[in-house]
């Protein structure tokens, strides 16, 4: 209140209330009333002023202070908060294990990676899904004690039935790169993923094969171990005779088999034989010239030798392609093939001439490697059972086990089956375990069906002996001999069975013949 007083009479101090000269003089001034009007107007232009000219007071701001301790003015002021940063959430690190590793794993269905590996920023709750071929897909949800302890899952397999037989029995066998001990009866259950057999054993050629287990049903493997070749032995003049008279031969892993000779047969089938079919005309036949037969038929791994990479292929989800299994699915012009690059391999003259883009039997073949003759493949066959129906007999169905044609074991792959007779193959059997024949000769009477030398035709009924016959004809369909392991029925069974064909097949391969001497 001070300060306004003192405003109020500097205010007064400059304005000169002294009335005029002229009334001092008694000169006419204002009246009363205009004085009164004039002081009025004077009182609120003062406090007009002293308003508007007055400092705006700050409120006081209590800060609590101590006993003796001055706080400054500045201090009195409320400080505005500091805003604190926000704190980085801790990356936690897994370690994610699988048996067997190499799974693949997915978080909230994003890739990771493959077992072992460390998860980056894991946390309770998130849900990890594990797939490994061969194996049942596995979900789990981590939990506090996983990120502290780790993880580490077991995968259960999918298992699929694999009969392994192995010759000899002392060889030693590795499965996916560990040691196997098989069981007494051969049977291994395995996961549903590629698996690989190798097997050693001193004095043989060690074996490796890749196979991969069905769910439908039990497959059959066989490894049986070649001998090591015997170096080629060095002949004096004179004594190539003698070693061609060897019962027994190995050629680039193939035994070669030299029936005695002469060699006499009755092929075909006679008038009112069960099954018989109208291109069977019967014929006697003299074999003198001497030759050697392949005890097995071609496999894939032989054929491979000279054709790296081929596969025959799958059939009804059968597998074809085992090294051990027979070479299928081939024309008769690649078996030809085949046997040329075979006799390039010994250092033998070539059976056969290429001629406008297809292979032509030579007149004068020499010893080559050749396809067999359909007169010779028969008069093998029928060595031991001469005119019986079948090469064991003539009575259906066979012995069990002895051949491998569609038995019950068959029943998923195809309708029609021998519901009586079983044999361990749903499919081709490997070469060395098709079921011996004549001189143990084997798979003449099942497994694959077989291309032979000659080209196609119908045979006239002759009671006159034929010696050494041979249809060598260029021609577009060239015979087929024996039964397959898709076949069931009598006709089809028989020795004198002929089949005839340009196109390759799943149950056609072949074996190979050679002559011993040149013409």
């Amino acid at each position: 209140m001070s300060a306004d007083l003192d405003q109020e009479e500097e205010f007064l101090e400059a304005v000169d209330l002294s009335p005029p000269p002229s009334m001092e003089k008694g000169g006419r001034g204002p009246s009363k009333w205009g004085w009164g009007l004039a002081g009025c107007l004077l009182v609120w232009t003062m406090l007009v002023y002293v308003w508007f000219s007055r400092e705006k007071e700050t409120p006081a701001v209590e800060v609590p202070r101590e006993e003796g301790v001055q706080v400054p003015a500045a201090a009195t002021a409320t400080p505005t908060p500091l805003a604190m940063p926000t704190p980085t959430p801790e990356m936690l690190q897994v370690r994610v294990q699988s048996d067997p590793p190499g799974a693949t794993v997915l978080r909230e269905d994003q890739y990771q990676g493959l077992t072992p590996l460390a998860l980056e920023n894991a946390r309770p709750g998130q849900q990890l899904l594990f797939q490994l071929p061969g194996y049942e897909a596995l979900r789990v949800t981590l939990s506090e004690k996983d990120l502290k302890d780790g993880l580490q899952v077991i995968l259960p397999p999918v298992l699929g039935r694999i009969r392994l037989q192995v010759f000899p029995p002392e060889t030693e066998l590795m499965l996916d790169g560990k040691a196997l001990t098989l069981p007494a009866d051969g049977l291994l259950e395995l996961p549903l993923r590629p698996h690989t057999f190798s097997a050693k054993a001193a004095g043989y050629v060690s074996q490796t094969t890749a196979v991969t287990p069905a769910k439908a049903y039990e497959r059959n493997l066989v490894l049986r171990l070649q001998p090591l070749p015997t170096p080629t032995p060095v002949l004096l003049p004179g004594e190539e005779a003698a070693h061609e008279k060897a019962a027994v031969i190995q050629a680039q892993g193939i035994e070669m088999i030299r029936p005695e000779f002469p060699l006499e047969a009755v092929l075909g089938s006679a008038r009112g034989t069960p099954g018989r079919q109208s291109n069977e005309a019967s014929y006697q036949v003299k074999l003198s010239r001497e030759f050697r037969i392949a005890k097995t038929e071609v496999s894939n791994a032989q054929f491979r030798k000279f054709k790296p990479g081929y596969d025959s292929g799958r059939w009804q989800g059968v597998d074809l392609n085992a090294d051990a299994l027979p070479v299928v699915n081939i024309t008769w012009q690649e078996a030809a093939a085949f046997c040329n690059w075979l006799s390039e391999q010994e250092g033998l003259p070539p059976a056969y001439v290429e001629k406008d883009g297809n292979w032509e039997f030579q007149e004068k073949p020499g010893t080559g490697y050749r396809l067999p003759t359909e007169a010779e493949w028969e008069s093998v066959a029928r060595l031991e059972q001469k005119q019986a129906l079948f090469g064991w007999g003539d009575k259906m169905p066979p012995p069990e086990g002895k051949v491998n044609v569609a038995g019950a074991e068959s029943r998923k792959l195809q309708g029609t089956v021998l519901a009586d007779y079983k044999d361990a193959f749903a499919g081709p059997a490997a070469v060395d375990a098709a079921g011996a024949g004549p001189m143990d000769i084997l798979g003449l009477y099942g497994n694959v069906s077989e291309w032979v030398q000659d080209s196609f035709s119908i045979p006239q009924e002759s009671r006159k002996v034929i010696e050494n016959p041979l249809n060598s004809a260029a021609g577009k369909y060239h015979v087929i001999k024996g039964a397959s392991w898709r076949d069931t029925g009598i006709a089809d069974l028989r020795i004198a069975r002929r089949r005839y064909h340009d196109q390759p097949a799943v149950d056609v391969g072949f074996r190979v013949a050679r002559y011993v001497q040149s013409n």
